[in-house]
């Protein structure tokens, strides 16, 4: 027969695995159990303590926000710096670039604190969409100094950042496994666009190019959300072809990208990248009455892509205050005319009446229980 341990020796074992156990905390490592074990004996009872196997640490991710201004006017490179300010006084831990022509502005960077990284480039030969096109499909992926962002956002000059979710939105996109790119999508029934997500607009019935629908996806490209990975450079690379050399509209060129690569775009939630539509022009002449899509319940907007500010009722600061208002229910943003006040729609009745002479069968479409937020 064995004996029994002493008191003594039981101690000192107790003392050791607290000792282990000590250590452990004191290194950071963090236990899992495991199919070897150690076994002692404590008085007549058998313990089996799980061994010790250190988890892989997860990398956290990096969010990134990129702008693009260039050519030397001084209005535009205003405009950027306060939207970048904003973004980064209200979303801190994103990372924010600007792609630029103005050498100087980069050699003054310290007055800029709200760039956090400037990327250079030669002037382009005119107006262009192309130097953004290169940053987003070539330097992100290529370029050490801008691959460690994992999701990055590309946004228009004079977007607004109304809320301090954007680095929580980026994070939920680069951990959703069939999110690549995303983007929200363009609203324009008419040439030369002919796109709508939504069925009642029939394009083909108004000489759409003989299509019994709308294009439900052509980016609209104020705000693109792309993913540092092997997927989004296949599509990415073959946007670059079709820009490469072309100095006019990037959002046809990117959805053709999507055509050439089979590629799905990720529909950006009207939360998340919010703008106004148009009725069709070539019906009812003009850019207003202006809608929204439906806005998902529960959720603030994020950013939206220009508003009329003279539009925001008098009890709201900004239009920021004003959308994110009634944040707990399916809602829509409604204007009449230029200069008109916004209004608040919350039910499909109310969207009926509203938009009765112009297209009430959209009101038809949303789901004002749930709202449809992506594809």
């Amino acid at each position: 027969t064995m004996a029994r341990p002493s008191v003594l020796v039981r101690l000192a074992l107790l003392a050791l695995l607290a000792l282990l156990a000590l250590l452990a905390t004191i290194f950071g490592a963090t236990f899992v159990s495991q199919d070897v074990h150690v076994r002692y004996v404590l008085g007549e009872v058998a313990h089996t303590v799980p061994t010790a196997r250190r988890q892989p640490e997860r990398i956290p991710v990096k969010t990134c926000a990129a702008f693009a201004v260039y050519g030397g006017v001084t209005r535009y490179e205003e405009e950027v710096m306060s939207t970048m300010q904003r973004l980064k006084l209200m979303n801190p831990a994103v990372w924010t670039i600007l792609v630029t022509d103005n050498g100087q502005m980069i050699s003054q960077k310290k007055l800029y604190p709200q760039v956090d990284q400037f990327h250079y480039i030669p002037s382009p030969p005119q107006k262009s969409w192309e130097p953004r096109a290169q940053f987003l499909t070539q330097t992100l992926f290529d370029d050490k100094d801008f691959n460690s962002c994992d999701v990055t956002i590309s946004l228009d000059s004079h977007v607004t950042t109304c809320s301090a979710d954007l680095d929580e939105r980026l994070k939920r996109f680069h951990s959703d496994r069939a999110a690549y790119i995303g983007a929200n999508v363009v609203h324009e029934p008419k040439k030369p666009w002919y796109a709508s997500p939504f069925r009642y607009e029939d394009c083909g019935r108004r000489g759409g190019e003989g299509k019994s629908f709308c294009e439900k996806n052509v980016p609209h490209n104020f705000a693109i959300v792309v993913k540092r990975s092997a997927v989004a450079q296949v599509t990415m690379q073959a946007w670059w072809k079709r820009m490469k050399g072309h100095h006019g509209d990037d959002q046809l060129p990117l959805k053709r990208a999507f055509d050439d690569t089979n590629f799905k775009l990720t529909r950006l939630p009207e939360s998340f990248a919010f703008a106004m539509k148009s009725v069709d022009s070539g019906r009812f002449g003009g850019l207003w009455p202006r809608f929204s899509y439906l806005l998902d319940p529960g959720n603030n907007v994020t950013v939206v892509h220009s508003h009329d500010r003279s539009g925001v009722p008098d009890e709201f600061q900004d239009f920021c205050g004003f959308v994110n208002a009634n944040s707990s229910v399916a809602r829509m943003v409604f204007q009449e005319t230029k200069g008109a006040q916004y209004e608040m729609i919350i039910s499909r009745s109310q969207c009926v009446a509203r938009l009765a002479e112009y297209e009430p069968q959209l009101c038809d479409e949303f789901n004002w229980d749930v709202a449809v937020v992506g594809m």
